[in-house]
């Protein structure tokens, strides 16, 4: 966990420049904050999908499960392709992101509800909810 992320961090320096798309400060927070949106929300994801007793539970993490697969085949189409890219794509991915944002909701109000879910999966759904508000609230303004 902590190499991916450490590899993560040294490319997003090394390489930052290089793409179009992250010139100003808003997209190197984005980018630094994308492996632990993604590592927070897979954790917690599976372990509500092992541990869970309710049927709800279970289906709120499926869903944010793969709302979080659909949204880093968007991020990364924003990111690698051309800056051509038709505008419906960002708005699709700020929707996706939306999305994310409400399924997160779901599993921590969920999570905390479920008698099977542990307090540090809990803890985590927490922090993925939180960290996957951070953009959208961050570019809204």
């Amino acid at each position: 966990m902590r190499g991916l992320i450490l590899c993560t961090m040294i490319l997003l320096v090394g390489f930052g420049n290089s793409f179009g798309r992250i010139h100003g400060w808003k997209g190197a927070v984005h980018l630094s904050a994308v492996p632990f949106i993604a590592t927070t929300g897979i954790y917690s994801d599976v372990k509500m999908l092992q541990d869970a007793q309710r049927n709800g539970t279970k289906a709120g993490a499926i869903t944010n499960l793969s709302l979080l697969a659909v949204q880093t085949g968007l991020g990364a189409t924003i990111l690698f392709t051309s800056d051509d890219l038709p505008p419906v794509v960002r708005l699709i991915h700020h929707i996706v992101g939306a999305g994310v944002v409400a399924s997160a909701l779901w599993i921590s109000i969920a999570g905390t509800r479920d008698p099977g879910v542990t307090n540090g999966t809990r803890n985590t759904a927490y922090a993925h909810t939180v960290l996957a508000a951070a953009p959208l609230i961050l570019f809204t303004f």
